[in-house]
Parts: structure tokens; sequence; C-alpha cells
């Protein structure tokens, strides 16, 4: 079976590319959602790795989409340790990384909407300073809103 991916058809060269990288069909996914939320999102790959994929095919993928974009890309992965993650780091050696460990969908919003604007520095920076702020305890969220009705 083919390793499952999403590459985008066309490249808009002045726009950094991102890299959304999982295992399973988390990446494809989050694209997805995040495009029924933003519309079309240029320059942005979703590549899921499947325990069936080989390892150098996989690495030999991700060289080659980050070599579509000449304005750089910025990489978000599912988590720290795991093949996606350990794959860009063997890659580091080999050229500048911008990236975030521990994706979720409010950060692949910000940072796609953010390209226009910032260097891949400034959005890597940003979205490691704001990805906290995308997560909530529902439970104390629940207890404040209790508390500032009262």
């Amino acid at each position: 079976m083919p390793m499952k991916k999403i590459l985008p058809e066309e490249i808009n060269p002045d726009v950094p590319g991102i890299l959304v990288l999982s295992h399973g069909d988390m990446a494809i996914g989050m694209l997805n959602s995040a495009e029924m939320i933003c519309g079309k999102l240029e320059n942005v790959v979703a590549i899921g790795i499947e325990p069936s994929d080989d390892l150098e095919e996989y690495r030999s993928t991700l060289l080659a989409s980050m070599d579509r974009f000449p304005a750089g890309v910025l990489v978000l992965v599912d988590l720290m340790s795991g093949t996606p993650f350990n794959t860009v780091m063997s890659i580091a050696d080999e050229r500048q990384i911008y990236g975030i460990a521990g994706m979720n969908l409010p950060l692949l919003i910000e940072t796609a909407l953010m390209r226009g604007s910032s260097s891949l520095a400034e959005i890597a920076a940003t979205a490691h300073e704001r990805i906290h702020s995308s997560i909530c305890d529902l439970g104390d969220l629940q207890a404040e809103l209790r508390k500032s009705s009262q």
C-alpha cells in the first residue's frame, strides 16, 4: 500500500511550506479539518506513516517535500520521539529545521495563517509560545464560567 499523503498540486514559491507529519491518518485529518475551517491552504503537505512503510522511503519523501518550498518549510509533528519526529531530527544535520512537536488543530491553523506576515523563525517561536493556550481543562473552564455568572 502506498504511503498516505496529501501533496499540493501547485506551489506558491513566495509562501513557506508546512509539513504536517503523524502516525496513521492524523496529519491528513488535521489538514482536512483545517481546510474545512479556513478554506484551501496553499503549500501544505500532510504525510501519515504506517507500520508497514519503508523508513528510507519515508525519509526521502520528507526531503523531497521540503525541497518543494523555496521559501522554506515549517514542520509540525504529532509527538516527540516517534518516527516522524526522529526522521525530521535526522534531517536536521542537512538543513535548518523550524518546527513544533505536539501539534494540534489550532496550531496548524495559526501557523498557516501567519505565513504571509512572519518569517519561519518567528512563526516557530510564536507557535511554541502559544501552543499551551490552545489547550484547556474543560472542568476548570466550566468552574470559571460558573464563578463569573454568579
